[in-house]
C-alpha cells in the first residue's frame, strides 16, 4: 500500500479514504490541478483494492481512451475532407501484410511522425518528423540515386511494421485506412496513449510534395 500512496503523492492527488463496517471501503481523490467538483472516487472489498481501482480509473483508463478519442477526431477530419472512403480497422497481422503490399503496388510514399508529447496540452501537434522521397534525413546519403528512395523509406515502413507485430498480443489498436479521390492510399496509426504520436504513412501514384 505504501507504493499506492506515493504513487498518488508524486502524482499530485489528493486522496481520503473511508472505511465503514457497513460498506466497502471508499478511496476519494482530486486529480493535480483539479477542484473538489472533479472529485472522483472508488471502492474495492479492501482499501488496496480500492487504491488500485483508483489508479486504473485516474491513469491507465485515461490513457487507453487518449488512443480512442484521437481516432474519433482524425476519421472525422478525414471523412469532412471528402475522402473517397475511410475505415478504422483493428491492427491485425492482415492489415500489416496490407500496408506492405501497398507499398509495393505504389510508387511514391511518405512517412510522417506527428508528435503529441505537449505536457501542457496532449492536442496539440508539437512537432513533425516527415520522411519522403527527396525531402526529410534518410535519403541523405543517397542524393544522387532516386532509385534508392522508396526502398530506404520501406525499410522505416519494415521497422515500424515489426515493432507493431510484437505489440499484436498486447493491446487492441486501430488503424484508419483512407482512399482518396486521387487514388493514393493513407494508413494513419495513432499511438497516443504509449508513444504520444500518430504515424501515417502515404502511398500515392503520383509525386509527394512536401
Amino acid at each position: 500500500m505504501e507504493e499506492l500512496l506515493k504513487f498518488f503523492k508524486e502524482k499530485g492527488v489528493s486522496l481520503q479514504i473511508t472505511v465503514d463496517i457497513n460498506y466497502k471501503p471508499t478511496v476519494h481523490a482530486i486529480p493535480a490541478g483539479c477542484s473538489v467538483a472533479d472529485l472522483k472516487f472508488a471502492d474495492g472489498e479492501t482499501v488496496m483494492e480500492a487504491l488500485e481501482n483508483m489508479k486504473v480509473n485516474l491513469f491507465e483508463k485515461g490513457e487507453k481512451m487518449k488512443n480512442e478519442t484521437a481516432t474519433k477526431k482524425v476519421k472525422e477530419l478525414y471523412v469532412n475532407n471528402s475522402a473517397k472512403s475511410v475505415s478504422v480497422v483493428k491492427i491485425s497481422e492482415a492489415v500489416l501484410k496490407d500496408v506492405l503490399s501497398v507499398c509495393d503496388s505504389k510508387k511514391h510514399m511518405e512517412e510522417r511522425i506527428e508528435w503529441y508529447d505537449d505536457e501542457d496540452n496532449h492536442e496539440r501537434v508539437n512537432w513533425i518528423d516527415v520522411e519522403g522521397e527527396g525531402y526529410g534525413w534518410l535519403w541523405l546519403n543517397e542524393e544522387n540515386d532516386e532509385s534508392k528512395w522508396h526502398g530506404l523509406l520501406k525499410k522505416s515502413l519494415q521497422r515500424f511494421v515489426d515493432r507493431k507485430r510484437n505489440d499484436l498480443n498486447e493491446d487492441s489498436e486501430y488503424v484508419i485506412i483512407v482512399n482518396t479521390e486521387e487514388g493514393d492510399v493513407i494508413y494513419h496509426f495513432i499511438e497516443r496513449d504509449n508513444l504520444m504520436c500518430d504515424t501515417i504513412y502515404t502511398f500515392s501514384d503520383n509525386e509527394i510534395d512536401y
